[in-house]
């Protein structure tokens, strides 16, 4: 066989189709590396986080036990309605033309209410009067009356009742209403028998207004039936665990646990003779309910006790996979163009650095041509601040991190730079007006659930919910909710009334 012969040309290409492959190799190699290197175009922030504190505390929940004026005045009312009968009679002797004459005085009345009972306000306390009439007759046994002709003679006279009351409940919850009845003569039952000679019979009239006053007094005091009411306290004396969703929609529950009850002094408000109730109770949020319902009802203390008024303190958790969501969706394939490079935001991403919020933007980098085409990841951090007049998450200081020095950042420092950062400024606020609304009306509907059965009724005004402060935790953003709503407890005349 023949052997080839091979010339120099020949020797000549296949050195340089030999050349040609290492640079094809090892540019490749080296815009891989370049890719594999440079892709973390500023410094990574470490992930570091602080939390809010979520230990439950004892909270004050003010609540006011009240019983209406209406109740009360009713009381008085139905006890003066039906008129008191009296009747008495006493022997009175008069020297007359030099002769004694002795005669028995007989006399008969009724005492009545013919107006409605008044309600007043009198030294913080409540006072009810009521004006009454005395209708009678008197006359003279034997021969004196029919000389002087007094069988049967008229009289009449006017008085008015007044009642001041308190409210009072004692260490263990039973409740008075305190009654100081007296009575006050406006015109007196006094008749005039002849010239010189009367009778006044108001100290007859006294001992049974003062007979009336003391039932009175008893009525008022055993009005709220002592053991139905401390029964209602004790039934409902027990841990609660109410279903509310936090934001965005995470389910979750209000813990109430109460620890303990301080009554205040009496006062009179609008329409109601009422009692403060403070009832200190440990608030929290948590992921599934308390077991074990029943706790002992304490002692009731005596001190100043708030209004009827909730005032408590709640984290609120928003995770970052949301608001990832939120941003990207704003973001879409938001892409820039400077001189022929087009630089596209694949997708954003949080984390926290401390007290900053830092955001990994990642993006595709298309140039000149596909073989300078390359990705990378951007590193910006912002202290996130609540507007508080407009309820909006915004950041503050959003600034790059510390540049690497690289071949990418050459092509995308002039377009990107300034294009990231105004457009994170731009869509990285969040209106958190919906959630804080869905909030209370969630809170809103879980009080609800606190159901004092038929015989308090219990009313509770919608919860407003503000933010205080907000915090990047671990997984998610934190805010401190300040929640703030008022329960008002009735007693209900109806149930507690004594038998």
């Amino acid at each position: 066989m023949a052997r080839m012969k091979i010339t120099r040309p020949f020797y000549w290409l296949i050195a340089i189709a030999a050349a040609i492959a290492t640079f094809v190799v090892a540019a490749a190699w080296e815009i891989s590396r370049e890719k594999a290197i440079h892709a973390q175009l500023s410094v990574k922030p470490f992930q570091r986080h602080s939390s809010i504190s979520a230990q439950p505390v004892v909270s004050a929940i003010g609540t006011r036990i009240s019983v209406p004026f209406t109740t009360l005045a009713g009381l008085l009312e139905q006890e003066t309605t039906d008129p008191q009968q009296a009747t008495g009679e006493r022997q009175k002797c008069r020297k007359l033309i030099g002769v004694d004459i002795c005669a028995t005085l007989l006399w008969t009345y009724q005492i009545e209410r013919t107006d409605p009972v008044i309600v007043e306000q009198f030294n913080n306390q409540l006072r009810l009067s009521v004006p009454l009439i005395i209708n009678g007759a008197l006359g003279i046994d034997g021969r004196g009356g029919r000389l002087l002709g007094l069988k049967n003679k008229k009289f009449n006279a006017e008085v008015q009742l007044i009642a001041d009351l308190d409210f009072n409940i004692d260490s263990q919850w039973c409740p008075t209403i305190s009654a100081d009845i007296s009575h006050r003569w406006i015109s007196d039952p006094r008749l005039f028998i002849a010239r010189d000679l009367s009778i006044n019979l108001s100290s007859s009239a006294d001992k049974a207004l003062v007979k009336k006053t003391a039932s009175l007094e008893r009525k008022f005091a055993t009005l709220i039936d002592c053991g139905k009411f401390r029964s209602a306290a004790d039934s409902h004396w027990h841990h609660y665990s109410l279903p509310v969703t936090l934001p965005p929609d995470q389910p979750a529950f209000l813990t109430i646990v109460p620890e303990h009850a301080i009554a205040g002094t009496s006062k009179v408000l609008e329409d109601q003779l009422l009692i403060d109730l403070e009832i200190g109770a440990t608030l929290a949020l948590a992921q599934q309910p308390i077991t074990g319902h029943k706790l002992v009802l304490p002692a009731l203390r005596h001190d100043i006790a708030s209004p009827g008024a909730v005032d408590i303190r709640l984290p609120v958790h928003i995770g970052y996979p949301h608001l990832e969501s939120l941003l990207n969706a704003r973001l879409g394939d938001k892409s820039f163009v400077d001189n022929g490079r087009e630089i596209k935001i694949r997708q954003v991403s949080l984390y926290p650095t401390d007290q900053r919020l830092v955001f990994a933007v990642d993006f595709e980098l298309s140039a000149y041509t596909n073989w300078l085409s390359s990705s990378g990841t951007l590193y910006l951090s912002g202290l996130p601040v609540l507007d508080h007049d407009s309820n909006t998450l915004t950041f503050d200081d959003l600034t790059l991190t510390s540049i690497l020095d690289n071949r990418i950042w050459s092509l995308v420092s002039t377009a990107f730079h300034p294009h990231v950062v105004n457009m994170l400024k731009e869509k990285a606020v969040f209106p958190l007006s919906p959630h804080i609304e869905k909030l209370e009306k969630s809170l809103a509907s879980a009080l609800t659930e606190i159901s004092p059965g038929d015989a308090i009724n219990l009313q509770a005004s919608p919860p407003r919910v503000t933010l205080v402060t907000v915090n990047p935790e671990a997984d998610s953003l934190a805010a401190l909710v300040h929640v703030t709503t008022r329960l008002h407890a009735t007693v209900l005349p109806t149930r507690l009334i004594e038998d």
